[in-house]
């Protein structure tokens, strides 16, 4: 089963916030909305020394808190050293709506009610409305659907989008965390709060997703136009400590026979690299920094293309593979070890390169590649981290050609990613058969009155008292 933890930091004795006996505070899979993924726990409200509390109201929200790690542009290399850990940007927000749990009801001419202790069921959402009509538009997932062929929403969609609940990340450079934060309101004092840190996970991104299963090919031709590249990423999606494997077919111009029989290929290298923008305010353009996590060359000792260079069968057919660092933290494949802590900046005639001295770049991580945990695909508010493949095909006789290919790093291997998918089928079908839950209270309210003690389903009998309704405070 997936880790998904979650953490008590009660910060009063009067508020808390609690699982259900027996169960996770987190329900369903984040990313794939069709499971219904939910918090659903226990807000509960105790009167320190047996003094009631005079209250007023209670609410519960999701906060999310993002940062990142730059360097200013146009810095010297020293300057950028000893000034990078000083240059982070933060940004905290609620995701969607605060709730609204209980209030005092408006018939009290007090206007608040004296409670010893209150137990309030809960159940928060955590997929959002539009995750959902994309689902519906792209019919999937779908309980009538054949294993492994939901699309991960945030991979699909044409240009930048943001997923709503990106994953849990600690890294040096970047973080995102969650907070489950219940606020206690009371006459004549202040709001008391109580939080716990929620791990979150996204499962949209699993190697065994059919999406991923499909070859990626991509035909490049290099700039003299001599040769022609095809080039075929096996999976589309890796996990850590699992080889990416492309086959590559050179072949020469059909234009050009005579000097496309002439070249000789030297070597193939093999690279995945990591790109991460951050978004800060004070700047138009997102920064960059780009980071070879793994690297592997293939020595082909001049091999001729010769008269059989022509043709969709002609040519040379090679396969190389290279495998993604993975396991604890500092633990790195053989063929990237050489060059996984050395940032670099792609050349101009590669791709859309940034100029670091006009538009900056991100610090350089103080560790290695840290693998599963720290090190994937994902989209935040701040941020972006993003994975491409890029193979060069070094010949004599011409030109150079590279080709670049995207591809999804997911925090989990294969074999765990099957498992993981026959869970997720089945909260699928679970989810499909439970009467939709409203946002909010979720079952009876127990509550305990300086005089006496009275339940009711759905809340608080009258007098004194009556449930708030399920509403979302703007």
């Amino acid at each position: 089963m997936p880790r998904r933890r979650s953490n008590a930091a009660d910060n009063s004795n009067i508020l808390a916030i609690r699982a259900p006996p027996h169960l996770e505070l987190c329900l369903g899979y984040n990313g794939v909305p069709a499971t219904n993924p939910r918090l659903r726990g226990i807000v509960e409200v105790r009167a320190p020394g047996g003094v009631p509390i005079p209250l007023v109201y209670i609410t519960i929200s999701l906060r999310a808190r993002e940062s990142i790690a730059y360097v200013q542009p146009g810095r010297s290399g020293l300057a950028q050293a000893v000034g990078a850990a000083n240059q982070r940007y933060n940004h905290d927000r609620v995701v969607g709506k605060e709730i609204l749990l209980w209030q005092v009801s408006s018939g009290v001419r007090e206007g608040y009610a004296e409670v010893l202790s209150m137990d309030i069921p809960f159940v928060f959402p955590l997929a959002q409305q539009d995750e959902v009509e994309w689902m519906q538009q792209a019919d999937l997932p779908n309980t009538q659907q054949s294993k492994g062929a939901a699309p991960p929403a945030p991979l699909q969609p044409p240009g930048r989008v943001i997923d709503r609940l990106p994953a849990t990340l600690s890294h040096p450079s970047r973080s995102t965390t969650y907070e489950l934060v219940a606020t206690l309101h009371s006459a004549n004092a202040p709001a008391q709060r109580s939080a716990i840190e929620v791990i979150l996970e996204r499962f949209d991104t699993l190697p065994s997703w059919g999406m991923f299963r499909r070859p990626l090919r991509a035909v490049t031709r290099g700039t003299d136009h001599v040769l022609e590249i095809e080039a075929t990423l096996t999976r589309r999606c890796v996990g850590p400590g699992e080889s990416v494997v492309v086959d590559v077919h050179v072949r020469g111009n059909p234009d050009w026979p005579e000097k496309a029989s002439k070249v000789k290929i030297d070597h193939l290298s093999l690279s995945v690299e990591q790109e991460v923008r951050a978004r800060v305010e004070e700047f138009q353009e997102p920064l960059v920094r780009t980071k070879r996590v793994a690297k592997a060359r293939l020595d082909m000792s001049g091999l001729k293309l010769g008269d059989q260079a022509n043709g969709s069968t002609g040519g040379v057919h090679q396969r190389i593979s290279v495998q993604m660092p993975g396991g604890a933290l500092g633990q790195r494949s053989a063929t990237a070890a050489a060059d996984i802590d050395n940032p670099i900046i792609s050349n101009t005639d590669l791709r859309t390169s940034v100029n670091l001295q006009q538009e900056g770049y991100l610090d350089a991580d103080p560790s290695t590649v840290a693998g599963a945990t720290q090190n994937f695909t994902t989209r935040a508010f701040l941020y972006d981290v993003d994975f491409v493949v890029r193979l060069k095909v070094a010949v004599r006789g011409a030109k150079d050609v590279w080709v670049s290919m995207p591809i999804v790093v997911s925090q989990y291997g294969s074999n765990e990613a099957e498992s993981i998918l026959d869970a997720v089928e089945q909260a699928v079908y679970e989810a499909y058969d439970d009467p939709p839950f409203v946002p909010g209270v979720d079952g009876d309210i127990t509550v305990e009155w300086a005089a006496k003690r009275v339940s009711g389903p759905g809340g608080i009998p009258r007098p004194p008292e009556s449930p708030s309704k399920r509403v979302l405070m703007d």
